[in-house]
C-alpha cells in the first residue's frame, strides 16, 4: 500500500489509524475468528508493505515522526515532487536534496525502516542515493519503459539498410 503526500502531524495521525487497521490483522473484524482465519490474517499482514511518500519539505522535516509510526515499512522520497515544492524542479543532486536524503535515511535507520527513492532515473544519481542507504527504488514508470523501448526500436529501424 502506498500513501502519497504524508507530511504534517494531522496526516501522520490519520496514517497511524490506517496502519493500525492493517496491524490488527488487516481484514474485516466482523468475520468469525477461527484458527485458520487468524493464520490467514497474519499472512496478509506479513505480506503487506506500507510505503509512505514524502514529497514536500515539511514531510522531510517530519521524517523522524513519520518513521516512528508502527506498521510503516518504507519512507519513499518523491524526488521530482520534492524538488518542485522546493522551487528547484528537476534539480535532483543539489545540496538541499542530498540533505533530504540524509534526513530520511537517518530517520529510517533509527526506526528500522527502509528509505525509498522515486523520480531519480539517472544511473550515477541512483548509485549515489543507494550508496547513502536507499533500499527501495522506483526505477521508472510503465510509460518511461515503453518509450525507451520504442526509441530503441525506432533507432534500429532507421539504421536498417534498404535493398
Amino acid at each position: 500500500m502506498v500513501y502519497p503526500a504524508i507530511s504534517q502531524n494531522e496526516s501522520i495521525k490519520k496514517l497511524q489509524a490506517v496502519v493500525m487497521i492493517h496491524e490488527n490483522k488487516g481484514l474485516n473484524d466482523y468475520i468469525i475468528e477461527s484458527a485458520n482465519l487468524v493464520a490467514r490474517k497474519q499472512a496478509v499482514n506479513d505480506a503487506l508493505l506500507v510505503v509512505v511518500m514524502l514529497e514536500t519539505p515539511a514531510a522531510i522535516a517530519n521524517a523522524d515522526a513519520i518513521a516512528a509510526v508502527p506498521g510503516i515499512d518504507v519512507l519513499l522520497i518523491g524526488t521530482n515532487d520534492l524538488t518542485t515544492e522546493m522551487g528547484i524542479p528537476g534539480k535532483l543532486d543539489t545540496p538541499e536534496v542530498v540533505k533530504a536524503y540524509e534526513t530520511v535515511i537517518a530517520a529510517c535507520r533509527k526506526h528500522g525502516k527502509w528509505a525509498g527513492m522515486g523520480g531519480v532515473y539517472v544511473p550515477p544519481l541512483m548509485e549515489k542515493y543507494i550508496g547513502m542507504g536507499v533500499r527501495m527504488i522506483l526505477s521508472g514508470s510503465d510509460f518511461s519503459f515503453l518509450m525507451e523501448m520504442a526509441r530503441g526500436r525506432a533507432a534500429f529501424l532507421r539504421g536498417v539498410k534498404l535493398a
